[in-house]
């Protein structure tokens, strides 16, 4: 948007409006504290939850704002440029930030804001909001997060959730034919995987989440759209356990959620974790893990 209507030079910041810049600026601002704490206590997940927080805001600030509705008003420019401005600061701290985890794509988000080597990349400098120099030139270049093709990714989850459910149905043909009883063979051992430290347990963020809401996907033949209470969040997680269980069976029930995984975007929804179940050998049976008695949801799991 500055390429398109600031002709690729980042204009000032000079018509504020706190209500809707604050939560942007305060929570940048605020971002290394947040960060250096969690990093101290050795809890790096922590660190990344911080940083998402502010992408987070900054999605909601875009939507608040709606700076393509600013454009269409000349009027209206100046506070277009501070919208703009905010995001590309936004932006600067994000990419400090992602550094020491994403150490590949934060230099070409320096290189499309135009923030050459020097201290504006520097930790120290997420300290104040307001690094970035108005007159900047930015450069659109590569998408650095392309989009999932959607379509594509529901086809091979339904086609892979088909195969288990015709191998499942198999089996139980299979053994219903039998004209008489015959001792089962010895089934092997599960497959151990790698011993793991307490670090690498660590890094899972389980909570105990309340299903307030369950309904089917129109777009797909597996999946459910729950929504999850997490003490006082709510969460959309997209789970694909509609084949085993009834929207009545979990209605209400403390189920345990993967809190930290990163969200992804499916039929158009966006699934913000993880649902944990057990399931018997392939797949003829999948149940939700659930609590043994109530507990406050939003609890952790460790």
């Amino acid at each position: 948007m500055v390429g398109k209507y600031f002709d690729g030079v980042l204009p000032e910041a000079n018509a504020p409006v706190p209500e809707e810049d604050a939560p942007v600026i305060e929570t940048a601002s605020a971002l290394w504290e947040r960060m250096e704490k969690a990093m101290d206590e050795i809890h790096p997940h922590i660190a990344l939850q911080e940083i998402w927080k502010l992408i987070g805001v900054c999605n909601k600030y875009i939507d608040v704002t709606a700076p393509w509705v600013l454009a269409k008003d000349e009027a209206k420019k100046p506070r277009l440029g501070t919208v703009l401005y905010n995001l590309a600061e936004a932006l600067r701290v994000i990419a400090i930030a992602i550094q020491p985890f994403m150490p590949n794509t934060a230099p070409k988000m320096f290189a499309q804001l135009g923030v050459g080597e020097g201290e504006l990349r520097g930790y120290e400098s997420m300290k104040t909001f307001g690094g970035v120099r108005p007159g900047t030139v930015l450069t659109k270049g590569e998408a650095l997060f392309p989009r999932i093709d959607a379509k594509a990714e529901m086809e091979f989850l339904d086609n892979m959730i088909e195969e288990q459910r015709k191998k499942a149905a198999a089996m139980k043909a299979a053994e219903e034919a039998k004209d008489a009883p015959a001792p089962e063979p010895e089934k092997p051992a599960a497959e151990s995987k790698p011993l793991i430290t307490y670090d690498d347990f660590a890094k899972l963020d389980l909570r105990v989440a309340k299903v307030i809401d369950c309904v089917e996907v129109k777009k797909s033949k597996h999946l459910y759209n729950i929504t999850l209470e997490l003490g006082e969040e709510k969460r959309t997680v997209l789970s694909g356990i509609k084949d085993w269980v009834k929207p009545e069976d979990i209605l209400g029930k403390n189920v345990v959620v993967v809190y930290n995984l990163a969200p992804r975007k499916m039929c158009g929804i966006e699934s913000c974790g993880m649902i944990l179940a057990a399931s018997t050998e392939g797949d003829a049976d999948v149940v939700p893990l659930t609590t043994l008695k109530d507990i406050p949801s939003g609890s952790l799991i460790r």
